[in-house]
């Protein structure tokens, strides 16, 4: 089998950026209004939207 690299389910690729995904909970969405919540992370790198600052 070959090893296959794969990015966080969190992390959704646009054709021009990735994005932060989030699956709202079933018993949120009535008052949400959406299934997923998405936020653009504004960049095209996945070594970019992969960073977390450190304290």
């Amino acid at each position: 089998m070959q090893n296959v690299k794969r990015f966080p389910s969190h992390l959704i690729r646009n054709p021009h950026s990735y994005c932060f995904r989030m699956i709202v909970p079933k018993d949120l969405q009535p008052i949400v209004g959406k299934r997923e919540l998405r936020y653009s992370l504004r960049t095209g790198h996945l070594t970019a939207s992969k960073w977390v600052p450190k304290d």
